[in-house]
């Protein structure tokens, strides 16, 4: 169920940023080049696939499609827009800014003088030859 609930998400979201266009595109570009591999090689079919000077009639209907849309989809205003403000008070920001007093750190003559003395390393095993 879950599998099926995450596929409709993923389908949603990718009609929703236009790549059922591209898929169809994608679809159109791979009948192109099996169509003009036949009759010549590999290299001039690419070009001539991907050069858009030869659209197929695939590849004009996605072009109309896409023209289509864009006519018929609303342009973004800014009477159409919300504006989202986000305020952040004051008094965290102004804890990074401001410098540290000099007193709040220990004095620097508190870290040259020990009481004891460092421990000793273990010692290591010799190398066995």
């Amino acid at each position: 169920m879950r599998g099926v609930r995450l596929t409709a998400i993923i389908l949603a979201l990718a009609l929703s940023m236009g790549l059922d266009w591209a898929a169809l595109q994608a679809v159109a570009w791979t009948r192109m080049l099996a169509g003009f591999s036949q009759s010549m090689p590999i290299g001039q079919a690419i070009t001539q696939t991907l050069d858009g000077l030869h659209p197929c009639t695939l590849c004009l209907a996605i072009r109309r499609g896409r023209e289509a849309e864009r006519k018929t989809s609303s342009p973004i205003t800014l009477e159409n827009q919300v504006k989202l403000e986000f305020d952040l008070p004051v008094a965290p920001l102004s804890l990074f800014l401001t410098a540290p007093k000099a007193d709040s750190f220990p004095a620097s003559d508190a870290f040259s003088t020990r009481s004891h003395a460092p421990p000793k390393p273990r010692p290591r095993a010799r190398p066995i030859a």
